[in-house]
């Protein structure tokens, strides 16, 4: 094995240590743990150091943005619901769903999260990590979406919910809706000491995954 292959393996094996590193420090589903929002304060954790990481990256490279979190806010939450619903459901991460149609090619559809039951979609949950560009017309296009997710994959409005990380770049005057949860009211890249403080949290993620415990 020559120089370049070796440095290219030791790469490979350090992503995916990182990759792995994920699903760790996630914390046992423990009536203590619901109570103090531990999976709450571990998926705001996760995403503290992978902008922090990002700083560094986009200094060391010139880079003048970051690379999006939006994938790896998936895997965390991924990861998260996993550990909390154990082995009683499935969890997928963009999974591809086809529906046939006559006449016309076959629609596609990859919910950002799916829980499974025996097989079939019992949840959804889209994420995003922040309001993003779209900011007059966000939530007309989330309940276009979620009105075709409900349809394609029989599900009920209830078992379609959105998931944002932070709420930091929003106008404090929308109503949310049920379906509609905000972790943290500041950017992820703050302090993590002011991150997991109660009065930084708009809403945590364990009363949802409750509900997709409890659901079948």
């Amino acid at each position: 094995m020559n120089f370049f292959d070796s440095t290219h393996k030791n790469i490979c094996k350090k992503h995916i240590n990182f990759l792995r590193s994920i699903a760790q420090g996630i914390p046992e589903r423990t009536t203590s743990n619901i109570s103090n929002h531990q999976f709450s304060k571990e998926i705001l954790s996760k995403m503290y150091y992978y902008y922090l990481a990002q700083d560094k990256y986009k200094d060391w490279f010139g880079r003048g943005l970051k690379y999006a979190g939006a994938d790896y806010f998936e895997d965390v939450v991924a990861a998260s619901l996993k550990r909390f619903v154990g082995s009683k459901y499935k969890v997928f991460v963009e999974k591809s769903y086809t529906f046939k149609r006559k006449a016309k090619r076959a629609l596609q559809i990859r919910p950002d999260i799916s829980v499974e039951y025996k097989g079939n979609p019992i949840y959804v949950l889209e994420l995003k990590t922040q309001l993003g560009r779209n900011r007059i017309d966000w939530k007309r296009d989330w309940k276009k979406r979620k009105k075709q997710l409900c349809k394609l994959l029989k599900l009920s409005k209830k078992k379609v919910i959105l998931v944002i990380l932070t709420g930091a770049n929003w106008d404090s005057n929308i109503k949310l809706d049920d379906d509609i949860i905000i972790l943290s009211r500041l950017w992820p890249e703050k302090p993590l000491n002011q991150l997991l403080t109660q009065n930084n949290f708009i809403g945590y993620i364990e009363p949802l995954y409750k509900k997709i415990l409890n659901s079948k």
